[in-house]
């Protein structure tokens, strides 16, 4: 499916990642082609707007990061700074509409 990024998302992607495509929640982004592919179903399945969405606005958080080295390491919201209080409203708005593909 393809998805509409700005170029100036595409281009800081592609300096955070260094790598294309890459694999993003299930999904694979081709940078290049601004094309998201389903990993875990290869399937040609319907995807509700919502969810491209959804996905757009991550990659487009995403895209605004510092660069540090990954640490493989999976963290809980609530043990970022600040991220306890707004644990429940993350869940909610962030994990639960992506969730439900699954």
């Amino acid at each position: 499916m393809k998805i509409n990024l700005e170029t100036q998302t595409v281009e800081k992607l592609q300096k955070i990642t260094g790598i294309m495509p890459y694999d993003f929640l299930g999904f694979t982004l081709d940078l290049k082609e601004s094309e998201l592919t389903d990993t875990l179903d290869k399937l040609s399945r319907d995807i509700d707007l919502g969810l491209i969405q959804t996905i757009d606005t991550l990659l487009i958080h995403y895209s605004e990061a510092k660069l540090a080295p990954l640490s493989g390491k999976l963290v809980k919201f609530k043990d970022l700074p600040g991220g306890y209080a707004y644990e429940g409203a993350f869940i909610k708005r962030a994990i639960q509409p992506v969730e439900h593909v699954f």
